[in-house]
């Protein structure tokens, strides 16, 4: 799925420009004039695909960083990069506190520049996919019974069928059951690829129960 890299600026020459650089490199870029003609281009396409934010920091109304933390809210999770006229520490660090990647400063080095912006897109690539894995997997654990959670739980615990079944009060032979069943609901092959689902599945349990308690 391609990664889509919104190019924000009110100057039209340089997002322009910034937007045809980037397309050489392969990338799709879109141009935005401003944070609101971003959030609304943004709401459009939504979280479907990978996403990366090249954003101005000195623009009228809106400057860069109260953008990205609209953006955020709006459910924007990519990378995001900022260009500014003006790199000082007080600067960058505000710029970092807001989940910037880095800073760009102005006049912009156009390789460097789409260096900065491919990476940051592999970056999106990568998160995206873990995103989408991780909301399959959500989706298959949602299959499973009590039994089997408990039973999944067990085994993420590092528990030998005979333990889990003395645990559960169960035969071994209904614990291999459930450990077949398991399997096929989340799609494994082999026995190590359920141990370390277990894991997780153990793993998320015992958060869900921790963000219970608060």
């Amino acid at each position: 799925m391609p990664v889509i890299v919104w190019v924000v600026d009110d100057d039209d020459h340089l997002r322009t420009l910034l937007v045809d650089v980037l397309k050489a490199f392969g990338l799709d870029a879109r141009g935005a004039s401003g944070a609101d003609a971003f959030l609304l281009a943004y709401a459009d396409v939504g979280r479907g695909h990978p996403q990366v934010l090249s954003i101005d920091y000195s623009m009228p109304g809106t400057d860069g960083i109260a953008a990205l933390r609209l953006a955020r809210r709006a459910g924007f999770d990519g990378p995001a990069l900022m260009l500014s006229g003006v790199v000082d520490l007080p600067h960058v660090v505000e710029a970092m506190q807001q989940g910037m990647l880095t800073v760009l400063p102005k006049p912009v080095d156009l390789e460097a520049y789409a260096r900065q912006v491919d990476e940051a897109a592999a970056v999106a690539e990568q998160e995206h996919r873990r995103r989408e894995e991780r909301e399959r997997q959500s989706a298959r654990f949602a299959l499973l019974t009590a039994r089997e959670s408990e039973v999944l739980v067990a085994l993420g615990e590092g528990l030998m069928n005979k333990q889990v079944a003395d645990r559960l009060g169960l035969s071994i032979k209904t614990v291999e059951t459930h450990r077949h069943q398991l399997m096929e609901k989340l799609e494994l092959h082999t026995a190590g690829s359920l141990m370390r689902c277990a894991v997780e599945y153990r793993l998320r349990a015992a958060d869900e129960g921790r963000e219970t308690l608060h």
